[in-house]
């Protein structure tokens, strides 16, 4: 069984590490490997706002001051 990652179009390598894709028409695309989930993420939001522009679906990364809060 594969357990989700909180971040869209992020999974976690075995070895530890993050990968970062996203598909676009019909293609999938490598954009990285990261060493923090979030690293990841960021890199993902980047690629589909200069793919899918104003329709990109990006992932709600927290701020600084929201990673306090919790």
């Amino acid at each position: 069984k594969h357990s989700k990652n909180y971040f869209k179009g992020v999974s976690k390598n075995p070895s530890g590490r993050y990968r970062a894709k996203i598909v676009c028409n019909s293609k999938h695309i490598h954009i990285g490997v990261y060493d923090t989930e979030l690293e990841a993420a960021m890199a993902y939001n980047k690629a589909a706002s200069e793919l899918h522009g104003e329709y990109a679906r990006l992932n709600d990364i927290p701020t600084p001051m929201e990673k306090a809060d919790e």
